[in-house]
C-alpha cells in the first residue's frame, strides 16, 4: 500500500512514500495469507528469530523516503509491534529476502530501483518477483554484489539462501515448503488446524468429565 507520512516516535521520525498501492486484492491475500502468517508460524515453531513483515516501511537511507516490499525478512530481527523495519535503530539488520509482487505499474520499479537499493544497500540475499496472474516465478540470489538467477529445482521450486525453505507455486498461490517437501498450511488451513484442536481439546474435557462422575458415581455407591 501506499505510505506517507507514517512517523515513528522519537528518532523513527521519518518520512514513507512507496507511491503505489496494492495492485489487486490477491497481492494482499498472498502477501499475509499466503506467506507472513505461515512463516510466522513456522519459524516460531522451530525457533528461528526474524522479523516478518507484509508492506511496511522499511527505510534504507536517513532523510529519504523509505520504501514498502510486499514481503520482507530480516533475520535475527523480531516483531515487536514496530510500525516498520529502520536497520539503523534494529542492530544494523537488514533485510535478508524480499518478496515482491509484480503488476503492470510496479514492475519497472521492482527491477529497476528497489532491485538495486536491495542489493547495493540492503545486500539481501534473496529476491523473489511473483506474477500472480501467470504463476511466474524468478529468484535472484546475491553473489560477490550481483543478483543471479536462480532456477527451479525438478519439483518446480526454488531453494532460500537464508531460509531453510523452498518457494513454489501451487494452484497459482506463491506457497513455502520445508526441504522435505512439506507445504506450509496458509492462514485459512492454520485457522481450521486451530479449530480442529480446540474441539479436540473440548471433547477431551468432556471426556474427562464424564470419567470423573461416573467415578464419583462409584465412591458413592462404594460408600
Amino acid at each position: 500500500m501506499a505510505l506517507k507520512n507514517a512517523a515513528f516516535s522519537d528518532e523513527r521520525e521519518l518520512l514513507y512514500e512507496d507511491g503505489v498501492p496494492l495492485e489487486n486484492e490477491i497481492h494482499g491475500t498472498i502477501s499475509w495469507d499466503d506467506l507472513v502468517l505461515p512463516l510466522r508460524t513456522y519459524l516460531k515453531r522451530i525457533g528461528f528469530r526474524a522479523f516478518v513483515c507484509s508492506n511496511a516501511p522499511v527505510a534504507w537511507k536517513r532523510g529519504v523516503d523509505a520504501i514498502g516490499p510486499d514481503v520482507c525478512v530480516a533475520n535475527g530481527g523480531e516483531n515487536h509491534a514496530q510500525e516498520g523495519w529502520v536497520p539503523w535503530l534494529e542492530g544494523g539488520l537488514y533485510p535478508t529476502l524480499i518478496i515482491e509482487m509484480l503488476s503492470k505499474s510496479t514492475e519497472s520499479r521492482d527491477r529497476d530501483e528497489k532491485m538495486q537499493i536491495y542489493r547495493d544497500v540492503f545486500k539481501t540475499p534473496d529476491y523473489f518477483l511473483f506474477e500472480s496472474s501467470t504463476g511466474g516465478v524468478e529468484a535472484y540470489r546475491l553473489k560477490a554484489g550481483i543478483y543471479e538467477r536462480v532456477h527451479k529445482d525438478r519439483h518446480g521450486r526454488f531453494r532460500c539462501a537464508s531460509l531453510p525453505l523452498l518457494l513454489g507455486v501451487v494452484d497459482g498461490r506463491l506457497r513455502w515448503f520445508e526441504k522435505n517437501g512439506r507445504m506450509l498450511p496458509v492462514y485459512e488451513e492454520l485457522a481450521a488446524q486451530a479449530e480442529a484442536e480446540h474441539a479436540r481439546a473440548d471433547a477431551e474435557c468432556a471426556r474427562a468429565d464424564a470419567e470423573y462422575t461416573r467415578a464419583e458415581r462409584l465412591t458413592s455407591r462404594l460408600r
